[in-house]
C-alpha cells in the first residue's frame, strides 16, 4: 500500500514539473507531500543538527 501510494505521488510530482503548469491541486498535494515527509524525518533531521552542533 505505501509503495503504491509513493509511486502515485512521484508520478504526479513528476507530471507537476514536466508540463511546469501552475496547477493548484498538484501545488497542494507537493506541498502536502514535503510537510509530510519533513514530520515523518523531524527527528532524524534534529538528530543530524545536535550531532552536527556537536
Amino acid at each position: 500500500m505505501k509503495k503504491e501510494i509513493a509511486v502515485i505521488q512521484n508520478v504526479r510530482i513528476e507530471t507537476f514539473l514536466k508540463f511546469n503548469k501552475f496547477n493548484v491541486v498538484d501545488l497542494v498535494f507537493v506541498v502536502a507531500f514535503i510537510i509530510k515527509y519533513f514530520y515523518t524525518y523531524k527527528t532524524t533531521y534534529l538528530y543530524l543538527i545536535i550531532c552536527v552542533k556537536n
